[in-house]
């Protein structure tokens, strides 16, 4: 398990250094975005901090996946997850949908031995019938 965990951890800095880059290595703007109030030192940092916390949301997503919970909704307001206990609940009750279908199940299967049982041996199937000649034609 440590083992898992270093592994994993070393990807996201490696992935953190790489996603660092990313906005140096883009060409210069010509014509700065207002945003960045005509500064390119204040474009790079905004690019800077758009690429990193996208890739940290990404991470975020991807940890929580391997725990086994999967985002409900992903939007620009933020990833939303299902509430744990509304999901135990379903899942508690399709348990008991499920172990009452496979009680009827064996219910029937008991039933059906029972039938085949009272009816005796089967019979053997006859031959098939035959094939009718194709209509004459005019």
């Amino acid at each position: 398990m440590r083992q898992i965990l270093t592994g994993v951890s070393v990807t996201a800095l490696l992935l953190a250094a790489a996603l660092l880059n990313v906005p140096m290595a883009e060409p210069a703007a010509k014509k700065i975005p207002a945003v960045a109030m005509g500064s390119m030192e204040i474009l790079v940092v905004e690019r800077t901090a758009a690429v990193f916390f996208a890739g940290l949301v990404l991470l975020v997503i991807l940890e929580r996946a391997w725990r086994g919970q999967l985002p409900a909704e992903v939007s620009g307001r933020g990833v939303k997850y299902a509430d744990q206990a509304a999901t135990q609940t379903a899942i508690t009750d399709l348990t008991a949908v499920v172990s009452a279908l496979e009680s009827q199940v064996v219910t029937l299967d008991t039933e059906v031995s029972t039938l085949q049982a009272a009816s005796g041996p089967p019979q053997p199937a006859g031959p098939p019938p035959p094939i009718p000649p194709p209509p004459a034609g005019p």
